[in-house]
């Protein structure tokens, strides 16, 4: 098992026509975006246009989790969804897709296959969390969205402030993880099971 925290220095910052994005990670490290050879690929955007489209990514599967505003996304013609905070999503990259509103997004891109789930979570002051992790394989990434938070994994702690992450490669032991909000604070949980 392997931990790993990043801060705001190791993040890259990179605009679009509809706003900016920020690449939290990507793996593996020297791959690129552009050339689409990353296995994993974890980004925050910020949307500041009411009209745009997302990037036409052939082979890579999506999951995006929507932070801040609203958003109505055309999927296909046919197909429309409202996002709203904490609202989660998964689709395929060569979908054409649509959006109209602005916000903030939280995107995990996989292109060898796998299962993504993300969510919010919202913490008071004091509150904490404990969660359980045993499937063998499995990657796990927080992100301190808002405020500052205490993480415990088995006996170590770490304290991430306001828009560091933390990420586990490959859980190959059953281990306690917890959360805790010094404040009020805004968590991003993503999990992976990679194939």
């Amino acid at each position: 098992m392997k931990i790993v925290i990043l801060d705001k220095d190791s993040y890259a910052y990179k605009k679009w026509d509809g706003g900016i994005t920020n690449q939290l990670l990507i793996l593996p490290p020297q791959a690129n975006y552009g050339k689409l050879n990353f296995d994993l690929r974890i980004s925050k955007a910020k949307i500041s246009a009411l009209h745009s489209k997302f990037s036409i990514l052939p082979k890579v599967n999506r999951n995006l989790l929507f932070l801040e505003g609203a958003s109505l996304l055309t999927v296909t013609p046919n197909k429309h969804q409202l996002l709203l905070p904490g609202d989660e999503i998964n689709f395929k990259g060569d979908l054409p897709i649509q959006c109209k509103g602005k916000g903030i997004d939280f995107n995990v891109m996989l292109t060898k296959g796998g299962k993504v789930s993300s969510q919010l979570l919202q913490m008071e002051k004091g509150e904490c969390l404990e969660l359980d992790q045993t499937t063998s394989g499995q990657f796990l990434f927080l992100h301190a969205n808002k405020g500052n938070i205490k993480v415990g994994i088995g006996n170590e702690k770490f304290i991430l402030k306001q828009e560091m992450s933390l990420y586990i490669n490959e859980l190959n032991e059953e281990v306690l993880i917890s959360i805790e909000a010094n404040k009020t604070a805004e968590v991003i949980l993503t999990e992976v099971l990679l194939k």
